[in-house]
């Protein structure tokens, strides 16, 4: 495992186990997507039971946002 994330440039770090609260990239992440979907919800005066569905678009706007460092989108950028 090591060999290969190093060959495609991932940087593997390893967590505690049951303790997401220590991978601050993943828990920010969880709480833009979870901002974005209530948002869109509440701005469309949808019913809370397509909650799922928001989130997935939600997900799918987020990869489609261009990063400010590099200007590159995240499903555009080679070797994930």
């Amino acid at each position: 495992m090591n060999d290969y994330c190093e060959n495609k440039g991932i940087i593997h770090e390893v967590t505690p186990f049951y303790s997401p609260e220590s991978n601050r990239v993943a828990e920010r992440k969880n709480v833009t997507l979870k901002e974005m979907k209530n948002a869109m919800l509440v701005s469309s005066s949808t019913p809370d039971n397509v909650w799922g569905e928001a989130t997935l678009s939600a997900c799918h706007l987020q990869n489609r946002i261009s990063y400010k460092k590099n200007g590159l989108a995240p499903y555009t950028i080679e070797n994930w």
